[in-house]
C-alpha cells in the first residue's frame, strides 16, 4: 500500500494540476487506514475540480473517521448539491 501512495504523490508532483492524481492519493491513503492524511489530497482534488462527486464522499467519509463531523456534514451536503 506504501508503494501507492509513494507513487500517487509523485504523480501530483510531477502535475500539480491533475485532480485524478490528488483523488487517487487520497484514495490510498484511505486503503491504507491513514484517514487524515487522505483529507488535504482530496479537498486539493476538490480545489482543482468542484464537481468531483466521489471525492466528496471519500472526503466526508475521512472527516467522519477522524471524529469530524461537522466538516463531513458539510462536504458530504456538498456533495449531494453537485450530484
Amino acid at each position: 500500500m506504501q508503494e501507492r501512495i509513494e507513487q500517487f504523490k509523485k504523480m501530483v508532483e510531477a502535475d500539480p494540476q491533475n485532480e485524478m492524481g490528488y483523488f487517487s492519493l487520497g484514495k490510498a491513503y484511505i486503503d491504507a487506514g491513514q484517514n487524515a492524511e487522505a483529507i488535504a489530497p482530496l479537498k486539493k482534488a476538490l480545489e482543482l475540480n468542484p464537481t468531483y462527486s466521489k471525492a466528496y464522499q471519500l472526503l466526508g467519509d475521512a472527516q467522519i473517521w477522524v471524529g469530524d463531523t461537522d466538516a463531513a456534514l458539510e462536504t458530504l451536503q456538498a456533495g449531494f448539491k453537485v450530484a
